[in-house]
């Protein structure tokens, strides 16, 4: 893979990762106000999200 390529995943990676920060903060605000939620891994809300369903 090329340097360009390297660095155009990198930023996608990034963006993603920005989206995700400020998606669980708003979803764990939205939920219960907590802001532990905000501190959460994607590991722990997938395995938390199925006791809010």
């Amino acid at each position: 893979m090329g340097e360009r390529n390297q660095r155009i995943f990198k930023e996608i990676d990034n963006t993603w990762q920005d989206i995700w920060e400020s998606t669980k903060r708003n979803v764990g605000l939205a939920l219960h106000g907590h802001k532990e939620f905000a501190g959460w891994s994607w590991q722990q809300w997938q395995g938390n999200w199925s006791a809010f369903c």
